[in-house]
C-alpha cells in the first residue's frame, strides 16, 4: 500500500514540477533576450557619454544624456542605415563571387558533408582596398564611423533582430522545432546550417566573420587616426 501511495504521490507532483520547470525556461529565456540587448546599449551609453566608465542610468535623466543620445541618433540614424546596410549587401556580394580554399565540412547525421568556399582572406583585401578608395576620394570619410556609432550599435542589434525573426520563421514554415515552444525555437534557433543564394552563403560564416571581424577592424582603424585627422 505505501509503494502504491507513493507511486501515485509521485504522478500528482510530476505535472507541478514540469510546468514549473517551463515556467522557469520561459522567464530564462526572455531574461536572456532582455540582458542581451540592454548590455550592448549599457556599454555603448558608457562609452558614447562616459569614457567607457560604470554609471548609474538614473545619471541619463539629470545629465541629459537621453536628449544628447536622441539628437545624435536623428542626426545620423539614416545615413549610418544607408552605409551599414550597403556594407552587409557588399559583403554578401563578395562572399557569394569571390574565389577561396574549398574545404568539406564534417558529416551530418544524413552523412552529407556540406562545402564551404573559406574567401574571408580575399574579401577581407577587396573591403580594404574599397574603404581606402572611397576615404581617399573623398566620397565617404571613414572617420564618419565615429559620428555613427551609436546609431551603428542600434543598426547592429536590428539587423541582428531581424536575422533572428528571419530565421525563426523559415524554421517554422519548414516544421522545425526544438520541441521546447516557439520562445525556445526563437532564442536557440532551429536551423542547423542555415544558407543562402542556394547554399553558396553559409549565415554562420557570414556573422562571424564580415560582419563582426572586419566591422571591428575597420572601427579600430577609424578611432585611432581620428583625433589627428580632425586637426
Amino acid at each position: 500500500m505505501v509503494n502504491i501511495n507513493n507511486n501515485n504521490n509521485n504522478k500528482a507532483v510530476k505535472p507541478k514540477i514540469v510546468a514549473t520547470r517551463k515556467w522557469f525556461d520561459l522567464a530564462g529565456y526572455l531574461g536572456l533576450l532582455a540582458f542581451s540587448h540592454s548590455i550592448v546599449l549599457y556599454l555603448a551609453t558608457s562609452i558614447r557619454l562616459y569614457r567607457g566608465h560604470v554609471f548609474n542610468p538614473m545619471r541619463l535623466w539629470f545629465d541629459e544624456g537621453f536628449t544628447i543620445l536622441l539628437d545624435d541618433v536623428k542626426e545620423n540614424f539614416l545615413d549610418a542605415a544607408v552605409w551599414y546596410f550597403a556594407f552587409i549587401a557588399f559583403e554578401m556580394f563578395l562572399g557569394v563571387v569571390l574565389p577561396g580554399v574549398v574545404v568539406k565540412g564534417l558529416p551530418l547525421a544524413n552523412g552529407d558533408r556540406l562545402v564551404y568556399n573559406c574567401n574571408a582572406l580575399a574579401a577581407w583585401y577587396v573591403t580594404l582596398i574599397t574603404l581606402a578608395a572611397l576615404h581617399l576620394t573623398s566620397i565617404w570619410s571613414i572617420t564618419r564611423l565615429t559620428d555613427y556609432y551609436y546609431s551603428l550599435v542600434l543598426l547592429t542589434m536590428l539587423a541582428a533582430d531581424i536575422t533572428s525573426v528571419y530565421m525563426w520563421f523559415t524554421g517554422w514554415m519548414a516544421g522545425l522545432s526544438s520541441g521546447e515552444g516557439q520562445v525556445a525555437d526563437f532564442i536557440m534557433g532551429t536551423w542547423l546550417n542555415p544558407r543562402l543564394f542556394g547554399g553558396r552563403l553559409d549565415l554562420k560564416m557570414f556573422f562571424e566573420v564580415p560582419l563582426l571581424i572586419y566591422s571591428s577592424c575597420v572601427m579600430d582603424v577609424t578611432i585611432h587616426p581620428y583625433p589627428c585627422m580632425q586637426h
